[in-house]
This record gives C-alpha cells, sequence and structure tokens, in this order.
C-alpha cells in the first residue's frame, strides 16, 4: 500500500490543495479523514505502539504548550493518534484503493509543538520518517496566512497572537525543509 502524508503550516491550503489537485497529484488515491471512532481506535493502538517512554515525552512536550491543559491534553491525544493512522488507513479505506493519503500524520508533528525545538521533535520521528511519503504546502507568505487566520480562525489564536503564531509556524517549516530531504522516503514540495 502507497502511503502520503500532507504537512505544512496551519492556513497554508493543505486541505484545499488536497481537494482541488487530489486528480492531478494523487489519482487512485483513497483520502483517509478518520471519524472520532476511529481517531480513539488509533489513539490506543498508538499507546502500544510507541511505548510508554515515548508517549511520556509527547505527554510533556503536550504539557509545555502555552494553552489551557484541556486543550494540552488534546495536543497530546492529536499527536499520539498520529502514529496509528497508517495501520487505521488500511482497515479503514474509505475505497478499495491501496494507495492512500492523510492530511496531517506524523510528519505534522513539529507544528503542533510550538514550545519545542523542532529539532528534537524531528529526531523523535525520525525512524517513522524513513518509511513518509511526504507532500509539504509551503506558506503562501505572512499576509496570506495572517489574512486566511483572521477569516477562518484557529483555536491557538485565543492563547497568542496571531504574529507570534505565524513566526513560531514559519520556523517550524525552515526546519523541515532542511530536515526532511534527508530523513523521508520521498520529499515533494509545493
Amino acid at each position: 500500500m502507497q502511503f502520503i502524508e500532507i504537512t505544512g503550516q496551519p492556513c497554508s491550503g493543505k486541505s484545499t490543495f488536497l481537494r482541488e489537485n487530489k486528480d492531478k497529484y494523487f489519482d487512485g488515491f483513497a483520502v483517509f479523514s478518520p471519524a472520532l471512532v476511529t481517531k480513539l481506535i488509533s489513539f490506543i493502538c498508538s499507546l502500544k505502539l510507541l511505548g510508554l517512554s515515548r508517549v511520556y515525552v509527547l505527554f510533556n512536550w503536550s504539557m509545555k504548550e502555552d494553552v489551557p491543559f484541556f486543550f494540552r491534553c488534546n495536543i497530546f491525544v492529536n499527536a499520539v493518534s498520529k502514529f496509528g493512522i497508517q495501520k487505521m488507513s488500511k482497515i479503514f479505506r474509505v475505497a478499495s484503493s491501496s494507495s492512500c493519503i492523510v492530511d496531517e500524520g506524523i510528519s505534522h508533528l513539529p507544528f503542533l509543538f510550538l514550545n519545542t525545538d523542532s529539532n528534537l521533535v524531528v529526531n523523535f520521528i525520525s525512524d517513522e520518517l524513513k518509511n513518509l511519503n511526504i507532500c509539504l504546502l509551503r506558506s503562501p507568505g505572512t499576509l496570506v496566512v495572517l489574512d486566511r487566520l483572521k477569516t477562518r480562525g484557529h483555536k491557538r489564536l485565543r492563547y497568542t497572537s496571531a504574529n507570534f503564531f505565524i513566526e513560531k509556524n514559519l520556523n517550524v517549516e525552515n526546519i523541515i525543509l532542511k530536515t526532511y530531504p534527508d530523513l523521508c522516503s520521498n520529499l515533494r514540495i509545493f
């Protein structure tokens, strides 16, 4: 089964890009959009896959975020769940396709942990990245992202300024651009 992840900073246009270009770049791929039950199963499955020490690292990084406790717990569950997505996509395929594409899988973790050194996060997922084909959507520019954040909103903007949020995500994107080409099975930049 061929498996591709799409990543990029918030409001870079990942979902729109996938919707508008699926036939052009990903013809024959099933888009995996897990439902709540699938995410729960993925979380439980991921706990076993990761082991206690790696789960503890993700928990600590989640607790460092400058958001309320419930939000930090949500970041933790989201981060852990990403490790079971590939397994879940094989079980709960949307179509009978042998290829699957996921919006924001494991490769997206550096964008979740804005208060943790992104190089540490990349190092943490380096073994998983070796087997991933990743499409990275680069930032369309600060003004475009700022406009999209204002239009669509983002949960983190309740706790931080938009400019700080954009700056942190641009730093993450730059680290990904430097490190992922040597770590991933394949990296395509759009």
